[in-house]
């Protein structure tokens, strides 16, 4: 039975791409060349739900939204999250396009 059917994004990156896994950065700062972020001014944001992927995120430079669910709120911030959520249906997209979108957060 098919429940989903999701097409596999032009930039995927799993464990089978990297060398080291998190919280080494080498994922995020590989998914950032691929896909032409590169620049000093490109932001790029991450939702993770776990403590190493909180730190792999910050040390690839960009803004950690941390979602709980194995980890509580206080070892996210701890470990670096800029933003910590309930889940992520507290997130909302509020406007947006191909190139540039604004998010509203639910932060706890």
């Amino acid at each position: 039975m098919e429940i989903l059917k999701i097409p596999i994004p032009d930039v995927f990156i799993t464990a089978d791409f990297v060398k080291d896994g998190k919280p080494s950065p080498e994922g995020y700062l590989l998914g950032r060349e691929r896909l032409g972020v590169t620049g000093s001014l490109d932001h790029v944001l991450v939702f993770e739900d776990a403590v190493a992927g909180v730190r792999a995120g910050k040390a690839a430079g960009a803004t950690v939204v941390a979602v709980i669910e194995t980890y509580s709120k206080e070892a996210l911030v701890a470990a670096g999250a800029d933003y910590v959520l309930e889940g992520l249906d507290k997130v909302r997209i509020i406007q947006g396009d191909a190139s540039q979108m604004t998010l509203e957060l639910e932060i706890i």
